[in-house]
């Protein structure tokens, strides 16, 4: 049995930069932040009807590191009751959902390779959330951030000033990560910020048996050849879990 984990970020306008580059102005209701970094779950409210399915609550990391450097960190997890593939009635790929069709393709590869209760993670979040993670790792440690992060993540804590207040520093790196974004995606890291064009779904690499993994590879790897899907990733290239791109 699938569970599906959503983690959305708040699309509230945050500054007047990440207004300008990131999704719709629409109604959303923010996540819970503990202040480390890690946020809760949120439902999104954009007028259109989604399901009420009751998924297994596992919030994928706040750190997005998504690059060859090592994995993020694991993010405190809640427990709800587990959701079954046939409750999910989605039609629309807005933040934080799947389409019924991608979710049953999803299934049917997961199933083949007996993963049939792999966890589905669907994570997105805006600009500045991200560079408001990214410039509490770097007061806490700059150079454990910068060993965390691609390089397109490097220059973004390049802009980073001890000296500055906290609001200064997430403006100016809000800024550049967008300016990186376009390197970030070639490198294929930083994959979990909003992009109009695709939305990820990741799998835990544990959740999929050992023997079976080469299978799943060649398979996903096969169905981006022919367009089923966008793109795909794997460890190391990205740490810890297989990433799927869906065309929204």
């Amino acid at each position: 049995m699938l569970s599906v984990v959503v983690a959305t970020d708040a699309f509230a306008s945050e500054s007047a930069v990440a207004a300008a580059t990131m999704a719709p102005s629409v109604g959303t209701v923010p996540l819970a932040d503990d202040g480390k970094g890690h946020e809760g779950n949120a439902s999104k409210t954009d007028g259109t009807k989604h399901s009420d399915t009751k998924a297994q609550r596992k919030p994928a990391p706040d750190t997005d590191t998504g690059g060859p450097r090592g994995p993020a960190a694991t993010a405190p997890s809640t427990e709800t009751e587990p959701t079954k593939p046939a409750e999910a009635k989605k039609k629309h790929t807005a933040a934080g959902t799947m389409s019924e069709a991608d979710e049953k393709w999803l299934s049917a590869l997961l199933a083949g390779v007996d993963a049939k209760e792999a966890h589905l993670e669907l994570v997105e979040r805006t600009a500045e959330r991200q560079a408001r993670v990214m410039n509490a790792l770097a007061k806490e440690d700059l150079e454990k951030a910068r060993a965390t992060y691609c390089p397109a993540g490097d220059s973004v804590l390049e802009v980073f000033d001890p000296k500055q207040s906290d609001s200064v520093n997430v403006q100016r790196m809000t800024a550049e990560l967008i300016s990186q974004l376009p390197t970030a995606r070639q490198l294929g890291c930083l994959n979990h910020i909003y992009n109009e064009d695709v939305y990820s779904v990741d799998v835990p690499l544990d959740d999929v048996p050992e023997a079976q993994r080469s299978k799943l590879a060649e398979a996903a790897q096969e169905a981006e050849q022919a367009g089923r899907i966008e793109r795909f990733l794997q460890p190391p290239k990205h740490p810890g879990s297989y990433h799927f791109e869906f065309k929204r």
